[in-house]
């Protein structure tokens, strides 16, 4: 993940450095970080979790079914409040 993120990290800013300023003007400050980021949420357990054969694979199905279940009372609050 750490070099997936530094390798769509340095290709964005290489990207934004060939654009035309006034394109890149239109881009918010932090775009090439925000680009390098973009896949960061995919090493959290919940997204994990939909991913059954990967668990079987990795032995992590009876971890991932418990996680769920601790989490499934807190997720029921979050939804609450929105």
């Amino acid at each position: 993940m750490r070099d997936h993120c530094l390798n769509v990290g340095c290709v964005a800013q290489a990207l934004f450095e060939r654009l035309p300023p006034s394109v890149q003007a239109l881009l918010p400050q932090g775009s090439t970080t925000l680009a390098a980021l973009h896949d960061v949420g995919k090493i959290s357990a919940g997204f994990l979790c939909k991913c059954q054969p990967w668990l079987v694979q990795h032995q992590l199905a009876a971890a991932a079914l418990a996680w769920t279940a601790a989490i499934a009372p807190l997720a029921a609050e979050t939804v609450e409040f929105h």
